[in-house]
């Protein structure tokens, strides 16, 4: 992408700049318009739209996927919260055979 650009005449690059500018405008704009509850909203639908996206594309490429997410909470006072997910096997549902015993140093080894 940043090849093209490169080769695009300066007036092309302008008005490229230009858009993106007010497109950047237009999200600040519509971002400070959103309420605390309408930032609710959308966090409480974010774990079902994530299930359904990366699921999509866990079936298309075989890969396994982790999305770590945070930050402020509406419900708790603007707290920092983090949630994850995942779609794919866990470390030990594909190594069954590896175990860690805190009482044997060597079993890690």
């Amino acid at each position: 992408m940043a090849k093209q650009f490169k080769a695009e005449t300066d007036e092309i690059k302008e008005e490229i700049l230009v858009v993106m500018e007010e497109l950047h405008e237009e999200i600040l704009e519509v971002a400070g318009k959103r309420s605390p509850t309408d930032y609710l909203e959308a966090i409480d639908q974010a774990p079902v739209l994530l299930q359904h996206f990366i699921q999509e594309i866990a079936v298309e490429t075989g890969w396994w996927f982790s999305v770590i997410a945070g930050g402020p909470l509406p419900t708790d006072s603007g707290n920092i919260h983090t949630h994850s997910f995942h779609i794919g096997h866990d470390f030990l549902v594909k190594y069954v055979a590896f175990s860690i015993d805190p009482e044997d140093a060597d079993s890690c080894c």
